[in-house]
């Protein structure tokens, strides 16, 4: 029985991991546009983000008055696919809305 609930634990676990993979890999994309200095070179103090959405391979961020498309550039994965993929930004130019 201890047998059978430890395998039963192992693969919750194991499929928990796998489902929260894509959460984790935008949370810490989010996160590291947010805290990046280059994103507050780019717009004025006064504005406030209002909208931040993933399209095609990034996520525009909106602003009172600005749009800017930060591109997400995946490096190699790990070899488990729960892992974080490894990640680089680019930043594009703000455009006024």
């Amino acid at each position: 029985m201890k047998k059978i609930l430890a395998a039963a634990a192992l693969l919750l676990l194991t499929q928990t991991a796998f489902a929260f993979s894509p959460l984790s890999q935008s949370i810490n994309e989010i996160r590291d546009i947010i805290s990046s200095p280059q994103l507050r070179r780019f717009f004025p103090p006064q504005e406030a983000i209002i909208d931040i959405r993933w399209i095609r391979n990034g996520y525009l961020i909106s602003t009172t008055h600005y749009q800017l498309f930060v591109e997400v550039i995946y490096g190699p994965s790990g070899a488990r696919e729960a892992e974080i993929k490894p990640f680089t930004l680019k930043f594009g130019e703000p455009e006024s809305k």
